[in-house]
């Protein structure tokens, strides 16, 4: 249960890498790849939805903790559709990507963290292996669109 934690530090990711990446371009092209995920994402969980039985795993009766308590609002707020790919992993992965061409001691922590929260998304119930490697796989198509196969185009 104590995972729920780590599956809920993706917020925090977020705003770190957005506030710390220095490149301009690359915080623009951050911005472009997540909008192109949450289309793609979108596009497969609207015409190719997954369900995860979560039903088959109840978190028992409340204990009065800080951890059920969050975990019981994730169950009651996060729908157990739309699984594959894991949203979580592909923006998790795609955001620890674009410290590639500026840190890589920054890349491998952001690495380390978003594999924490894609195992956390296991151990949660939240979605099965195949939603975790089609996530990862997403993650790495849409920054390689964002990063090699579009040409920007900027005023000076």
């Amino acid at each position: 249960p104590w995972s729920i934690w780590v599956y809920t530090s993706e917020i925090p990711m977020y705003i770190a890498v957005f506030f710390t990446l220095k490149n301009f371009d690359n915080i623009s092209k951050y911005l472009y790849s997540l909008l192109l995920l949450t289309f793609f994402s979108t596009a497969i969980f609207i015409f190719w939805p997954t369900t995860y039985p979560r039903e088959l795993y109840p978190l028992g009766a409340p204990d009065g903790t800080w951890t059920y308590a969050l975990f019981n609002l994730i169950r009651n707020s996060d729908t157990p559709v739309n699984c594959a790919p894991s949203f979580h992993v592909s923006s998790l992965y795609l955001t620890a990507l674009h410290w590639l061409n500026e840190d890589k001691r920054k890349l491998a922590f952001y690495l380390l963290w978003a594999t924490a929260v894609t195992i956390s998304t296991l151990t949660t119930k939240q979605h099965y292996l195949i939603d975790v490697v089609s996530g990862f796989t997403m993650a790495c198509m849409v920054y390689w669109i964002c990063h090699q196969g579009v040409v920007y185009y900027r005023k000076n």
